[in-house]
């Protein structure tokens, strides 16, 4: 195999920029928790919440809606596999699936409570009335 190329014939330059983008990511993942003094599974629950209302908030949708939450998943995902690809990274085998799950368990509660007012005012017919009704006289 001659020099710089990689198995299946890929150059192993063509690599390097996308190897560099994920090291800057990870540094700055660990400068977070650093200078802030958060531990990692923190700045998960805190991403995963912020997330979620700025995935409301700029699709301009009712964080009921399934489309911030879909966000959320999809970048607690797309995160984790950043990690797995990070050069140096190791991570133990339940790691990520605990990554994932700090990330989405906030975000997740608070959509299923806004879909339950959703189907309870359905079921009532929208007469629910946070007061209750005085006492016949």
């Amino acid at each position: 195999m001659r020099a710089g190329l990689l198995p299946g014939g890929r150059n192993e330059a063509a690599g390097e920029p996308v190897q560099s983008i994920l090291q800057v990511y990870a540094e700055f993942k660990l400068m977070l928790g650093r200078d802030y003094g958060l531990t990692e599974d923190l700045l998960h629950v805190h991403a995963g919440l912020i997330i979620f209302f700025l995935a409301a908030i700029l699709s301009r949708q009712r964080i009921r809606s399934p489309v911030p939450i879909v966000i959320v998943y999809a970048l607690a995902i797309m995160n984790e596999m950043v990690d797995l690809l990070t050069p140096g990274k190791s991570a133990g085998a339940f790691e990520p699936v605990a990554d994932i799950l700090n990330t989405v368990v906030w975000p997740s509660l608070l959509f299923l409570l806004a879909r339950r007012r959703i189907s309870r005012e359905r079921t009532s017919g929208g007469n629910e009335s946070p007061v209750a009704d005085p006492p016949p006289a």
